[in-house]
């Protein structure tokens, strides 16, 4: 084929939406083949091959959807079990069983899910007074991340943690692979943290807090569900937040993760909230809360005690982290038990094979 010969190209749409282009217009440039072999990267056509495969079958059940013949009627499903905390009956008397169960459906609505909003406090940006808008392209990414992108905006869309930005400032984002195939999604904030004046909100000592504990014979621990979403950002402050993204600019209502005061702001919020109660019948340790008692009696009253005030503050906890009269409960990396603090054998198993020194 001579340079300037026309040929034939063949471009393939990997978005939703069809593409159309005048005549005239430059799609690429095309170079002369030099016999060299370019290996695709593995990744790459993993990520393509998933994106054509999710397409397909989406294409595959339009089709069965639209093709002619009755329509089947629709199965209904069960309605979904609340998920409810773990609970430990094993050292509560069989007379206080009942009030065990009573407490759980008292507060049952706590563990439902949603997500709350704590109102004992609000979170600020203050920036450092020579600062300036920061705007950051978004990061390149491949279509399976993108995918998990557009899902993970619109989770925070229906649950109003954010709302469409038209801001000048921006910040790109990153999905991180979670343990269970799970992706994580964040906000490269850290020229916002760089302009950011630091919160001095002092954080308790671990070993303070483990000393605390006592002679406790019960714990029970909570965990507040998505804790920083729970936390309202300033209004005067949302644009500061803005991240931009393949799917549009957005900022938050709610406390972002990457924030460097977030952590600050959450404890400052339970601190405020259970502050008739903490170092005497709790403990709080940034979104981690535990319960201690002497005697199941006890502990029975400072739960219901401290998810009174917690409830009352609008607060949701996570069930699945929410371990309620436990004999032995892991808090801060350690292992607590009725006059025994351990470690977590996972946190140093690395260590065991080691040989002791010899010099």
């Amino acid at each position: 084929m001579q340079r300037h010969e026309p040929f034939s190209v063949l471009l393939v749409n990997l978005g939703r939406k069809t593409k159309m282009f005048a005549k005239g217009t430059r799609v690429g440039v095309a170079e002369p083949y030099t016999c060299e072999a370019r290996p695709l990267y593995q990744g790459a056509l993993l990520a393509v091959q998933q994106e054509l495969a999710a397409r397909q079958e989406l294409d595959t059940q339009a089709a069965m959807a639209t093709a002619e013949g009755p329509p089947e009627r629709p199965v209904v499903s069960p309605p979904k079990e609340p998920e409810t905390p773990e609970v430990n009956l094993a050292g509560v008397p069989t007379d206080l069983h009942g009030k065990v169960h009573g407490l759980l459906d008292q507060f049952k609505g706590m563990w439902s899910g949603k997500l709350g909003e704590l109102k004992a406090t609000t979170h600020h940006i203050q920036l450092n007074p020579d600062a300036k808008p920061v705007y950051s392209a978004p990061y390149r990414a491949c279509p399976h991340r993108r995918l998990e992108i557009e899902k993970q905006v619109k989770k925070m869309l229906d649950l109003g943690v954010i709302e469409p930005s038209d801001a000048e400032c921006s910040f790109s984002v990153v999905v991180v692979p979670k343990p269970g195939g799970h992706f994580r999604f964040c906000v490269d904030y850290r020229r916002l943290n760089e302009r950011t004046v630091k919160d001095v909100y002092p954080v308790p000592r671990m070993d303070d807090c483990l000393d605390s504990l006592g002679d406790a014979t019960v714990c029970s621990t909570l965990d507040c569900n998505s804790g920083y979403w729970q936390i309202p950002g300033a209004a005067e402050d949302r644009d500061k937040t803005t991240f931009a993204s393949h799917t549009g600019l957005f900022r938050f209502l709610r406390l972002p993760f990457g924030l460097v005061n977030a952590p600050a702001s959450l404890l400052r919020a339970l601190d405020i909230i259970l502050s008739g109660l903490r170092w005497q019948t709790c403990l709080v340790y940034l979104d981690d809360v535990i319960v201690f008692s002497r005697t199941v009696d006890e502990h029975i009253r400072h739960l219901r005690e401290v998810l009174l005030l917690l409830e009352k503050a609008g607060v949701s906890l996570k069930p699945s982290k929410c371990h309620l009269f436990q004999q032995e409960v892991e808090y801060l990396g350690h292992v607590v038990r009725p006059g025994q603090l351990l470690m977590i054998q996972k946190n140093i198993k690395s260590l065991a094979p080691a040989l002791p020194p010899r010099n």
